[in-house]
């Protein structure tokens, strides 16, 4: 069988192998790089089964802890988070480790506590920590907090503090939950927060077939700061949904739906919204996301101190319940999809796109009197 894998250079960077065999349904590379860790001995199945039964042999144990991130992020067949701990349990807890960053690391403490680990940290140990990439910690710790994923937990203002930290660095002000029986994340609110007032907003939500989170990202975008805004609702051929969007509308005046009879897809719904926006500043905004409510009220802030064309936040992923460890991510990424520019200076197609934000990135570092896209904490 090794004969038929692809050959690995001895520089190969195992992380972007991992992003490229991901991508690729029945890729061999997962087996190639079980080969490698096992010196030509074990395909991916045979591994993962030896490593069930604690039989290891003579392995490469840097390359051995690359096939566990690689499994983490392309489950094989029946694999789960146990087979991965094992593999990185061996890999990264004998007498010497390898030298791998803080990716690795990071997977683990994941692995620890997705697994059950009562006390993940502990198990991980204290002469680790640092190296962890720091988003990842926080999940971690957060999560253990968590009333809604652990019934013998700490008390809630412990978990809240701890959610709250990145708002706390950043000095934004804290999230907390309102008193009504609802899933935790569509009981997301911010404390109250002085108003702010200027130039017209225009948030564009496309939308189709929502459920009830919609009504959760329409109430975080009404209850911005910055209360100068409109938000357009592009309803995308809904054949379900349409009461919630219908409510939505009655919310508040600063609510209009947008209609299409034909579903076309999202970047039609957000690209007939940036043709009806009246604001001077555009942003979109997920039908499924919650906003910080000084969201907008930063990005204009940023803008105007950075002489910035646009200017993007960061996101972090959480479940319903509010967890915020998934194996193999960190809660934390830029999100594009909150780029927020101003109408007149930049040509809107695609905005949110990969491609667009790169091409802004040139057209501004090629003539333009500002900046490039600014991120807004």
């Amino acid at each position: 069988m090794q004969d038929d894998l692809p050959e690995l250079p001895p520089d190969t960077v195992l992380a972007s192998l991992g992003r490229f065999a991901t991508r690729h349904e029945g890729s061999r590379w997962l087996d190639a790089l079980a080969m490698r860790a096992s010196r030509g001995q074990f395909g991916a199945r045979d591994l993962i089964h030896r490593a069930r039964d604690g039989r290891w042999g003579r392995l490469n144990r840097r390359d051995l802890a690359w096939f566990g991130y690689l499994l983490a992020a392309a489950p094989h067949e029946s694999s789960d988070v146990t087979d991965v701990l094992a593999i990185l349990d061996h890999a990264l807890q004998a007498p010497e480790a390898p030298a791998v960053g803080p990716r690795l690391w990071s997977l683990y403490l994941q692995a620890l506590y997705l697994s059950g680990q009562t006390d993940p940290i502990g198990a991980l140990g204290a002469d680790r920590l640092h190296l962890v990439d720091q988003h990842v910690l926080w999940s971690v710790r957060t999560d253990v907090l968590n009333p809604f994923l652990h019934e013998k937990t700490s008390s809630r203002e412990l978990w809240l503090r701890s959610l709250n930290r990145p708002f706390t660095l950043t000095r934004a002000a804290p999230v907390t939950l309102r008193e009504e029986d609802q899933a935790p994340f569509d009981l997301l609110t911010c404390v109250d927060t002085p108003a702010a007032h200027g130039d017209l907003v225009s948030v564009i939500m496309p939308v189709f077939n929502p459920d009830q989170s919609l009504l959760t990202a329409v109430r975080s975008v009404l209850e911005q700061t910055w209360t100068d805004i409109e938000l357009l609702l592009c309803d995308d051929g809904s054949t379900a949904g349409r009461e919630l969007i219908d409510e939505a509308a009655r919310a508040d005046h600063r609510v209009r739906v947008l209609r299409s009879e034909q579903n076309a897809g999202a970047y039609s719904a957000q690209n007939r919204g940036l043709t009806a926006a009246r604001g001077r500043y555009l942003t979109i905004h997920g039908a499924d996301d919650f906003s910080h409510a000084q969201r907008i009220e930063r990005h204009i802030c940023a803008m105007e101190a950075s002489g910035a064309v646009a200017t993007l936040s960061h996101s972090v992923r959480a479940s319903a319940r509010l967890a915020l460890t998934a194996l193999g991510r960190s809660p934390r990424r830029v999100n594009l999809s909150s780029l927020f520019f101003e109408r007149d200076v930049v040509p809107r197609r695609s905005v949110g796109s990969t491609r667009y934000v790169e091409r802004l990135t040139r057209s501004s570092s090629t003539g333009s009197r500002r900046g490039s896209p600014h991120r807004a904490s």
